[in-house]
């Protein structure tokens, strides 16, 4: 219920927030899904954009494939994944019970030991071609001319990618990070509409978490404060962002 005239409560709903641990329990969670899809999304859409950016037979083929997660909206393919991850009818368990890997179904949505980890790796199949069309578009802006003075001054493969690809797509690939960090920080769809921050909160992050409270159990002053929060870390990530990595990269770019 909320009041006409609510009494003003200063800063002891932030202070009630700080000491609760669950509230750390959710900033925890939120770092682990972010931190564990950026450290699998950003090296497999380079390497994706590494392997499109080849001259090979059937090259355009795999382009539109790759791009075909991240065309559908995410609303019909997190749950076709929910479909295809249920322990009893789910053709996941299925085709791992088929080829001998399982003998009994496993609760992808439904363990808490492996829950979270399960919803990155949906979110990584989502997200990764994104990086890697960006990357691929800085990938063919490399001029040929680089690798065939390489190729004729004796580098390899390896010191090819070290020592001209990797300078090239480095600025394009952090500011992707980055850019991503701040939409993984905040991410709502993909974990509501596969566990909704279950089971026993395993994937409670804290989107999730103002959702829940704020359109569940209507605790809109805890729910603002935590927004709040939410919106103070984003910006201080953003400004340690600009301050120690974006003019860093840009004067190089110049």
């Amino acid at each position: 219920m909320v009041e006409a005239d609510p009494p003003f409560v200063g800063l002891n709903n932030y202070i009630k927030i700080l000491w609760t641990p669950e509230f750390w329990e959710e900033v925890k969670l939120t770092i682990i899904w972010t931190g564990s899809n950026l450290g699998l999304i950003i090296p497999i859409g380079v390497l994706i954009a590494l392997l499109l950016n080849q001259e090979y037979k059937g090259k355009s083929f795999f382009r539109t494939w790759t791009l075909l997660p991240w065309m559908f909206p995410i609303v019909v393919t997190t749950l076709m994944w929910r479909w295809m991850l249920y322990p009893v009818s789910g053709v996941i368990n299925h085709i791992l019970k088929q080829i001998g890997m399982i003998t009994a179904p496993i609760e992808f949505l439904s363990d808490s030991s492996i829950a979270m980890f399960t919803v990155v790796l949906v979110n990584t199949w989502r997200w990764t071609p994104f990086v890697a069309i960006v990357i691929l578009g800085t990938l063919q802006t490399i001029p040929k001319d680089i690798y065939e003075a390489a190729t004729v001054d004796g580098a390899g493969i390896f010191q090819k990618f070290f020592y001209i690809t990797l300078p090239h797509i480095l600025p394009s690939v952090i500011i992707n990070s980055f850019i991503l960090m701040l939409w993984l920080f905040n991410m709502f769809p993909p974990i509501w509409l596969l566990t909704q921050g279950g089971p026993s909160r395993a994937t409670m992050t804290l989107a999730i978490s103002i959702y829940k409270k704020g359109f569940q159990i209507f605790r809109m002053s805890e729910v603002a404060t935590l927004s709040i929060i939410l919106l103070i870390i984003l910006s201080i990530t953003t400004w340690l962002y600009f301050k120690f990595v974006g003019g860093k990269w840009g004067r190089l770019n110049d």
